[in-house]
C-alpha cells in the first residue's frame, strides 16, 4: 500500500510540475526538496549546470599559455540536447587556444558530421574495432588513441583525453595542471614518462589497486601515448558476465580502468602484485588524481542527477581517491596497513 500510495503522489507531482509556470514549478521544488530532506534527514541541494556555450561568458585571468595544447572529445556523439556539439562550443570559449578533437566512429549520421565539421574542429571517423574486449574497452582505447595520435601530428605537446557525454566546465585548469605537473615531478619508479599522468577522481577509486580512473586524462603528449596505446582485450564480457566477487578479486580480472593502468605498467616493466602498499607506490610515483568538482567535470549518463553518488560518508570499497590522499601520497606521507579490505564485497561498505 505504501508503494502505491507513493507512486500515486509521484505521478501528481510530476503533472503539476509540467503543467506549472516556472515560478510555480521552483516552488515545488523547494517543497519537495525539504520533504526528501525530511525523510532522509539530510541536506539535499541543487546544482544546475548551463545547457548552451551562449549562457558561458567568463574571462581567464592569467596569460596565454605557450603550450600548444589540445582536447581530445573521444567516443560516439550525444546527439540528445546537442550535448557534444554544444560541448564543444564551450570549450571553444573557455580554451580559444587549445585545439579540439573529436574522435568519433565512422556510422555517425551524415548530418551530425557535418554540424561537427561546421564548429571548424578537427573531426575523426574511426573504424570500430573487430572485438569490443570487455566492457567495450577496445573501443575507448581506439578512439583515444587516435585522437592523440592526432594531436602529437599536429605539434601538440599535452593533451586532455576526455569523453563525449561528459563536459568539463572549468576555466583555466590547463594552467593548474600544467601546474600540479612541474610541482610533483615523477619519484620512485624507473619510468619513460616525462611527467605524471593525471586522472580524475571519478571512478579512480581508493581500494581498487591500479584503478585510475580513464574517464578524464590529461599528460605530455608522448606519456599519454604511452598510456594509451594498449594493447586490445580479446575478452567479451559485459556487465552482466561480472560476478559478485572481492575487490581483489575484481582487480586481477582486469577490466575497465585497472586493464589499461596494468598494460600501462607492463610496457614500462614494472612488477605489480595486486597490493593494496603496492598501488599506492605507483600512484606517489606515476599519477595524481584532481578531485572532479574542481574540473567541473560533469557525466550526462546513468544517475546524473544524483550528484551525491560518489560520497558515502562512510568507508566504501567505492570510495575515490581524491586530490588531498594524492597530495599525501607524493608528500611521503605513511598509509596505514588496509589490505583486508582487499578480501572484502566489491562495492560494499567497509
Amino acid at each position: 500500500m505504501k508503494q502505491l500510495i507513493i507512486r500515486i503522489l509521484t505521478s501528481i507531482t510530476r503533472r503539476l510540475i509540467n503543467s506549472s509556470p516556472p515560478a510555480v514549478a521552483v516552488a515545488i521544488k523547494d517543497d519537495l526538496l525539504s520533504k526528501i530532506d525530511a525523510y532522509t534527514n539530510g541536506y539535499t541541494s541543487v546544482l544546475s549546470r548551463p545547457k548552451t556555450a551562449a549562457q558561458i561568458h567568463t574571462v581567464s585571468m592569467f596569460a596565454p599559455l605557450k603550450e600548444k595544447v589540445a582536447i581530445v572529445i573521444q567516443g560516439p556523439v550525444v546527439e540528445e540536447h546537442n550535448f557534444t556539439i554544444e560541448t564543444i562550443r564551450m570549450y571553444k570559449k573557455n580554451y580559444p587556444d587549445h585545439v579540439i578533437i573529436v574522435s568519433a566512429w565512422n556510422d555517425t549520421p551524415e548530418q551530425v558530421a557535418r554540424q561537427l565539421e561546421d564548429e571548424q574542429v578537427i573531426v575523426l571517423l574511426n573504424s570500430k574495432p573487430d572485438k569490443s574486449g570487455a566492457l567495450n574497452i577496445n573501443f575507448q582505447i581506439r578512439s583515444s588513441l587516435r585522437g592523440i595520435e592526432k594531436a602529437k601530428e599536429l605539434g601538440c605537446t599535452y593533451v586532455y583525453k576526455t569523453r563525449s557525454d561528459q563536459r568539463l566546465y572549468a576555466t583555466d585548469m590547463t594552467h593548474y595542471l600544467l601546474a600540479v605537473l612541474r610541482q610533483f615531478p615523477l619519484s620512485g619508479i624507473t619510468t619513460p614518462q616525462n611527467y605524471r599522468l593525471i586522472s580524475s577522481s571519478m571512478t579512480t577509486l581508493k581500494y581498487r589497486p591500479y584503478g585510475i580512473g580513464d574517464m578524464l586524462m590529461f599528460g605530455e603528449i608522448n606519456d599519454m601515448l604511452l598510456y594509451w596505446d594498449s594493447k586490445p582485450d580479446d575478452r567479451k564480457m559485459t556487465k552482466e558476465d561480472i560476478p559478485a566477487l572481492s575487490v581483489l578479486e575484481t582487480a586481477k580480472l582486469k577490466l575497465a580502468e585497472t586493464y589499461l593502468c596494468t598494460n600501462f605498467l607492463d610496457k614500462i616493466g614494472y612488477t605489480y602484485d595486486f597490493t593494496l602498499s603496492d598501488s599506492q607506490h605507483v600512484y606517489r610515483s606515476l599519477f595524481y588524481s584532481v578531485d572532479f568538482e574542481l574540473l567541473k567535470l560533469f557525466w550526462y549518463k546513468y544517475n546524473w542527477r544524483d550528484e551525491s553518488r560518489y560520497d558515502y560518508f562512510q568507508t566504501h570499497t567505492y570510495e575515490l581517491l581524491r586530490e588531498k590522499d594524492s597530495r599525501l601520497l607524493v608528500a611521503g606521507n605513511q598509509c596505514v596497513n588496509q589490505e583486508d579490505v582487499l578480501h572484502r564485497k566489491e562495492g560494499g561498505q567497509l
